[in-house]
Formats: structure tokens, sequence, C-alpha cells
């Protein structure tokens, strides 16, 4: 009976160890922050800050680990595939990724994906690949060049009728996709419009856009559809002595001061914090194995008339 006593309780010690180290190993493993990369499509500007401070902000609320990386370029192609080269060798748990190409970086980010780790594509995507396993977040801006063409209609429709789309190239699918919206709308209301790619640096594309406007006159209005674009239309439509109606996209201190002083008509304001947020909250919850819901694309139209509202500001200056 003693012997009994003693084999029953060595086994209830057995399996209190047992549970306790399991417990532990559990506790061990919530505890230890996931490590994630965070690859934005370029450095500079309140746009790319702005997502920057919403990915640190959810970083502090999921305790997690960031590795920030930024090209200085916005079609620096090499340098992100580096980047996603080094999150593979840290052995990252994630990469979050504004790609800015969307056929060279498919890839890399397959091989990222082989290797088991997780994959948010934000704003930007890559073409379709059934070997990138990745969540696409606030990635299809078609509705977006919807809001833009309606916006323009609505508001210059009896004064503007020959449209210039600027983007800076054909394998960003942000401007793809806002393209799309616009020429839907464009085509209904018969609005004659043309697309023209920036390619190079901020003089070349300066140059290519004078030399377009030079040739097309009959252009009245200007959609820039990127914080790039938009400087390289404020530099080049001075130029003429024309009166273009202008819509940039981005809250840069340049676009703003311009909406100001009437060089601009209005602006695209995309709301970078929360995507930047959003992502790093999205992402724990796949590396948690857990469902999270995703929240649409925030943005707002910018003129004039209320740039000084209360709450326009608070977009406009997000960085203060």
């Amino acid at each position: 009976m003693k012997k009994r006593i003693i084999l029953l309780l060595l086994i209830l010690s057995i399996l209190f160890i047992i549970a306790f180290s399991e417990t532990k190993n559990k506790n061990n493993k919530s505890e230890t922050p996931y490590r994630i990369a965070f690859i934005r499509m370029k450095e500079g500007g309140q746009f790319w800050a702005s997502m920057r401070n919403g990915a640190r902000d959810a970083r502090t609320a999921t305790s997690s680990v960031l590795d920030f990386y930024s090209t200085m370029e916005t079609l620096d192609i090499n340098e992100q595939i580096k980047y996603i080269n080094q999150a593979i060798n840290d052995n990252v748990d994630g990469i979050v990724i504004t790609p800015c190409d969307n056929e060279q970086l498919v890839a890399p980010l397959e091989k990222a994906s082989s290797m088991g780790i997780k994959i948010i594509q934000l704003y930007n995507e890559v073409n379709y690949s059934d070997k990138i396993n990745s969540i696409k977040l606030m990635s299809n801006t078609l509705n977006m060049g919807h809001d833009i063409a309606n916006f323009y209609v609505n508001d210059y429709k009896e004064v503007v009728r020959n449209a210039l789309i600027i983007a800076n190239t054909n394998h960003i699918t942000s401007s793809n996709y806002m393209i799309d919206g616009i020429s839907r709308v464009f085509k209904s209301e018969k609005i004659k419009y043309n697309v023209l790619y920036l390619t190079g640096d901020s003089n070349n594309s300066q140059y290519q856009l004078k030399v377009y406007l030079e040739s097309h006159s009959e252009v009245d209005s200007i959609l820039a559809l990127d914080d790039y674009c938009s400087e390289c239309s404020v530099y080049v439509t001075p130029l003429f002595n024309k009166d273009y109606y202008i819509m940039a996209t981005g809250h840069s201190l340049l676009n703003i001061q311009n909406l100001d002083n009437g060089n601009i008509d209005s602006i695209l304001v995309v709301n970078s914090y929360a995507m930047g947020y959003q992502s790093v909250i999205g992402m724990v919850a796949i590396l948690n194995t857990q469902k999270f819901s995703k929240t649409k694309l925030d943005y707002i139209f910018v003129t004039r008339e209320n740039m000084f509202d209360e709450n326009v500001q608070k977009e406009l200056f997000s960085l203060l």
C-alpha cells in the first residue's frame, strides 16, 4: 500500500513537472518578440514618414521588433531585392513591403515565402504567384481611381476636357489600378485623356513632362498619382503661360504650399499612418495564427476651401 502511494506521488510529480515545463515553454514563446522587416518604397516625404510612424506605434502595441528599410529612389529595384535577401538572412518572421516593381520582385518574394516567412504586400503588389504566401493589404486602388475621376468630373467638368495622367512607372500596381478606375469614369463622361509615365531622375522627368506639354497644347489638366509626379508638375507647369487644373497626390510641404498659393487645385491625401499601423498589427495576428479585420484604404481630397478645416489639418500635418 505504501509503495502504491509513493508510486502515485511520483507519477503526479512527473505530470506536474511536464505541465509546468510546457506552460513555461509556451510563455517563453509568447514573450519572444516577432521580428518583422518593414520595407518601404522610398525614404523621405510625409507619406512614407507617416507610414513609418504608424508601424512604430504598432510595434509598441505588439511588442514586436521592426527592421526598417527604405530606398532613396522610388524605383531602386536592386535595393529592395537586397533588403528582401537581408531579411531572409536575418531569419525574420515576417516581411511587410511596398513593392516598387510588380515583376522583378516576384522571385525574391517567392524565395522568402519558401523559407516560411509570412509576407504582407502593402499598397502595391507583385504579379500573381502561387509560390508567394502573402496577404495583400490596402493594395487595390481601383476605387480610389473612381473617386479621383468623379471628384474631377463633379468639380471641373465644365472647364477641363483634356486630362493628362502622370505616374512613375507602369510597374507600380497602385498607380495602375488608379489609372484603370479613372479611365472607366472618363470614358463614360467622354473626357479625353492620356497617360504619361515619367522615368529616370527628377531632371529627366521634368524634361519629359515639359516636352510632352509643348507638343500637346490641348492638355488643360494634370492628375499626378504620386508625390514624385506631383512635385514634377509643380516645377514644370509654371513654364507655360496657361492655367492648368492640377490634382497632386501626397501631403508634402511643397504640395501644401502650392495649394495655398493657387499653383495646384487639389491634393489627394492618403492616410499612410493607418497603412503602416494596420500592416504590423495584421502581421502579428498572422504570426499568431489569428484572424484580423482589414480596414479600407482611407483618403481625402483637400482643396483651398477645406484645407484649414480642423480634421483636414490633422491629415495634412500628421507628423506635427
